[in-house]
């Protein structure tokens, strides 16, 4: 559901593509406080569904996180958009926010699992073994650390 804000500019603006893209630029460069992060996650939700432009959705998901940790649901769309476009560096590091903000190891195992798939297997690792200390009856888990072992022989990260 669109908030008053995006309401208003789409309401008003003759162009409102600009109107939102405006609205970004503003909304990056003001101080991160708690209104700043409601206006974010809104014009976020925006940018994705009317837009339809996900980098910058994604950016306004991450300016919400940091006004105000207090959205961790905007982190995780923001890691789900992220992953749809194929930034999976930039997933696995909001899986590792997602993991310092729940304190669930679940994340981290989700981090290792998307350094994989970006090819990345020495950053996969690390995350990967504290999760499955975490969890070590998680066979699933062992198996996605064996994976850079397997794929990659030379791999690093222990």
């Amino acid at each position: 559901m669109l908030g008053s804000l995006v309401r208003h500019l789409l309401w008003h603006a003759r162009d409102w593509r600009e109107s939102l893209r405006q609205q970004a630029s503003a909304l990056r460069a003001a101080p991160l406080d708690p209104a700043a992060a409601e206006r974010a996650l809104e014009l976020g939700v925006a940018l994705e569904a009317i837009e339809p432009d996900r980098a910058s959705a994604v950016e306004m998901y991450l300016v919400a996180w940091k006004a105000a940790h207090a959205h961790p649901l905007a982190l995780n769309r923001a890691r789900e958009l992220c992953q749809e476009i194929g930034d999976l560096p930039a997933a696995a590091k909001i899986a590792r926010l997602e993991f310092q903000h729940h304190e669930d190891p679940r994340f981290l195992w989700l981090e290792g699992v998307l350094w994989l798939d970006a090819d990345q297997p020495d950053r996969a690792v690390k995350p990967l073994l504290t999760a499955l200390k975490a969890m070590p009856d998680e066979q699933s888990l062992a198996a996605s650390l064996a994976t850079p072992r397997r794929e990659w022989p030379d791999v690093r990260g222990e």
